[in-house]
């Protein structure tokens, strides 16, 4: 650049490039057969966010014969791993898998196969749903009269959303045990019989654990109640409905899986210690606050969502935040896993 220009560039000029004026980053420029420009934009990652669906579409349509509609039982044959389809004159990879549509499950074209792999659960337990009847009613009947009373304040819509839940939570257990989704109908056919044997068990033991998340956070939303008209603890109440929002709010049995509900057990009662220091010392409580609140701008930067997200690297970080948390506030309880706000940090760095 010196010899044509007489103008020396620092040497890390090219390291961020979102930070070059724009006659200096490159344009990106997609054109069709007929050589047209489709799209362009200087932005690579805006450009084909906007152009993924017209692709997807038109990879779907190229190989149509490979899609289902959608069914309640598997009428799939085998669906194969990769194919091939030509798209303007271009060979692109076609990933046939599964996807939830309405009651049922169909089979769709993705793009990419981690896409695909990421559907693949949720609509595995939804076909398992349908082809099973799991007994959470019967479950729930049996619980201790405690946990019973418990379940008039779930925070689902309705206890029925409720016992769904669980019942997802119970499939996923079986799922996972029988080594996850499958692609051919006879491995299909094997999965089912591991489920529908376990299904029981893995029902009540899913039902009993919920129920008990639900009477510890319906003690803990109690005494927040309590405290909520005094300003000086107002923010700190206010992160502690926010925490019971998000590890045991709608949906958070499936979210949380069988396995870790006595981990949220174990955080509402984080939660009730951390209320019995509060009013001695509310200016460190908010200090404590401020290192956790922190870091979930971090996460949720790095993450690009504020929330749970799916990706199970990022929300494993989340579940770091919650041991975090209890190694704050009530450090007796103990932790599952070392919990600092360094590891934090570098697991945040690393997504």
């Amino acid at each position: 650049m010196v010899s044509r220009t007489g103008a020396a560039l620092p040497t890390g000029l090219w390291e961020r490039p979102d930070d070059l004026p724009a006659h200096l980053r490159p344009r990106y420029s997609v054109i069709d057969g007929a050589g047209r420009e489709l799209a362009c934009s200087r932005d690579l990652a805006a450009l084909r966010g906007r152009l993924r669906e017209p692709l997807r579409a038109a990879v779907a349509a190229a190989a149509s014969s490979s899609e289902h509609p959608a069914s309640v039982t598997w009428c799939f044959g085998e669906l194969p791993d990769r194919l091939e389809v030509t798209v303007a004159g271009q060979r692109l990879g076609a990933y046939p898998g599964l996807v939830t549509e309405g009651a049922g499950v169909a089979v769709r074209v993705f793009l990419d196969p981690a896409e695909r792999d990421a559907a693949a659960w949720p609509a595995t337990r939804a076909l398992l749903l349908c082809s099973t009847n799991p007994p959470t009613a019967r479950a729930a009947r049996s619980l201790p009269g405690d946990a019973k009373l418990a379940l008039a304040e779930v925070p689902h819509a309705s206890l029925a959303a409720f016992l769904e839940d669980c019942a997802g939570a119970a499939v996923d257990q079986l799922l996972a045990s029988a080594g996850g989704p499958v692609r051919r109908s006879e491995d299909w056919s094997a999965l089912l019989e591991v489920v529908r044997a376990g299904l029981s068990e893995a029902t009540e033991r899913a039902v009993t654990r919920a129920a008990l998340v639900v009477s510890f956070r319906r003690a803990v939303s109690a005494r927040l109640d309590r405290l909520e008209a005094l300003p000086a603890l107002r923010s700190s109440v206010a992160d502690m409905r926010e925490q019971l929002q998000r590890i045991a709010g709608p949906g958070f049995v499936t979210r949380a899986g069988t396995a870790r509900l006595l981990d949220l057990v174990r955080y509402l009662k984080a939660v009730g210690v951390r209320l019995d220091k509060l009013r001695e010392d509310p200016l460190r409580d908010r200090d404590r606050m401020r290192t956790i609140q922190a870091l979930e701008a971090d996460l949720a930067a790095a993450g690009g969502f504020d929330g749970w997200s799916g990706d199970p690297r990022v929300d494993e970080v989340r579940w770091m935040l919650e041991e975090l948390r209890v190694a704050l506030w009530a450090q007796a309880l103990g932790t599952a896993v070392p919990a600092s706000e360094q590891r934090v940090r570098r697991a945040i760095s690393r997504l």
